[in-house]
C-alpha cells in the first residue's frame, strides 16, 4: 500500500502550487513572493557570508545606503585602507572630493556650532570665512562671571629643559622679492562699540601669577619684547612702543608707557625701582621731563631739554638753564 506523505505547512508560507505526479507523490512549489520578508521565523539558516551579502545588497529594506538615508550630498567614506572589524581602531576619514559645500557641520536649533568649511578653514558658533583659518564668533549676555572666547591650558609635571609655551602666534614670511607692509605674530584687538562706559579695557594683558608654596623663581617677566636680528638690516627696532591716538575722541591723561612703582603687601622687596635703564636714555629736542603737580596733575615745574642746553622751570617760570658753561641763572 503506498502512503501519500503529509507535509506540514507553515500558515505564513502561501500560495502553494501543487501537481499531481504518476507516483503518487505530491511535488510542491515554494513562490518567492510568498515569503513574508518582514517576519523573523522566515529567515530560514543562512551562512554569515550570506547574511553579509543580504544587508549589502541596497535593494532590500536592510541595506543602508546613501540614497535609503536621503542624502543630498555624496561623500566618501573610507577606513585608512584597514577592513572594517570590531576588533581594529580605524579612523573616519570625509572627504570632500572638490566640493564646494562645507566638509562638515554641528547644529544647535538651526544655528552652527562647529563647521569645517570645504578647505578645511573652521567655524566655532559662526560660519568659516575663507580670511581666518579658524574663526569663533558668538554674541554674549551674560551679566556676572568669566567668559573666554577660547581656554587653554598646558600642565608640565616634571622638571625639563625644555620651552612649554601655554600659546604660540607665528607668521613667517617666505617672499623672494617685493614688500610686505605688515607682519604680525600676535595681535589682540579690544573693540568697545557699545553707549555703555567700560571700566577698565585690555588689548593684551599678562599676568604672571606665582602660587602659595610654588619654589624659587629666577626670573619673572610680566612681558618680555625682544628682537634678534640673524643677518638683516633693520631701520630702526623697537623693543617697546607704545602710542595712542585720541582721533575724534577725548582723553584725560594718556600714557604711551606707565611704569608703577612696585607694591609691597605681606612680603618684602629689597630694592625697587618705577624705572630702570640699563644704557642711554635720550629725550627729543625741546621735550620735558616734568614733576608732578598736586592730586596727580600734570606740574609746572619741568626741564626742557634743548638741542645746546636744559632748561630748569620752576611753576612755568624759566629759572635757568645748563650748557657747557654750567648752570646760568636768568
Amino acid at each position: 500500500m503506498l502512503l501519500r506523505p503529509v507535509l506540514n505547512i507553515d500558515p505564513h508560507a502561501a500560495h502553494l502550487s501543487q501537481a499531481e505526479t504518476i507516483s503518487g507523490l505530491w511535488n510542491f512549489t515554494v513562490h518567492p513572493t510568498g515569503l513574508d520578508h518582514g517576519q523573523l521565523a522566515n529567515i530560514g539558516t543562512n551562512t554569515h557570508v550570506q547574511i553579509d551579502a543580504h544587508i549589502t545588497n541596497n535593494t532590500n529594506p536592510h541595506g543602508i545606503s546613501l540614497t535609503q538615508s536621503n542624502l543630498t550630498v555624496t561623500e566618501s567614506f573610507t577606513a585608512g585602507g584597514a577592513a572594517l572589524s570590531d576588533a581594529v581602531d580605524i579612523p573616519l576619514v570625509i572627504d570632500n572630493l572638490g566640493g564646494t559645500q562645507n566638509i562638515f557641520e554641528v547644529k544647535d536649533n538651526g544655528s552652527a556650532v562647529l563647521s569645517i568649511a570645504d578647505g578645511g578653514n573652521i567655524g566655532i558658533f559662526a560660519l568659516p570665512v575663507s580670511s581666518a583659518m579658524m574663526r569663533v564668533d558668538k554674541s554674549l549676555s551674560y551679566t556676572s562671571g568669566n567668559y573666554q572666547a577660547m581656554n587653554f591650558r598646558l600642565t608640565q609635571d616634571i622638571a625639563t629643559s625644555g620651552e612649554i609655551v601655554g600659546a604660540l602666534g607665528q607668521a613667517q614670511s617666505s617672499h623672494a622679492s617685493g614688500n610686505i607692509t605688515g607682519l604680525v605674530g600676535l595681535k589682540g584687538y579690544l573693540n568697545h562699540l557699545g553707549a555703555g562706559a567700560l571700566v577698565a579695557g585690555h588689548a593684551v594683558y599678562g599676568d604672571f601669577v606665582i602660587g602659595a608654596g610654588a619654589g624659587s623663581v629666577t626670573s619673572a617677566f610680566g612681558g618680555r619684547f625682544m628682537i634678534r636680528n640673524a643677518d638683516a638690516a633693520i631701520n630702526k627696532a623697537y623693543g617697546v612702543y607704545g602710542y595712542i591716538d585720541a582721533e575724534n575722541g577725548s582723553i584725560t591723561n594718556a600714557y604711551a608707557i606707565y611704569a608703577e612703582e612696585p607694591q609691597v603687601a605681606l612680603g618684602s622687596i629689597a630694592r625697587s625701582w618705577a624705572g630702570y635703564f640699563n644704557g642711554d636714555v635720550q629725550i627729543s629736542s625741546g621735550k620735558k621731563l616734568i614733576l608732578e603737580g598736586s592730586a596727580n596733575q600734570k606740574g609746572d615745574s619741568y626741564f626742557v631739554f634743548q638741542n645746546n642746553r636744559i632748561e630748569v622751570f620752576i611753576n612755568g617760570v624759566l629759572e635757568g638753564y645748563i650748557d657747557t658753561f654750567g648752570f646760568v641763572s636768568v
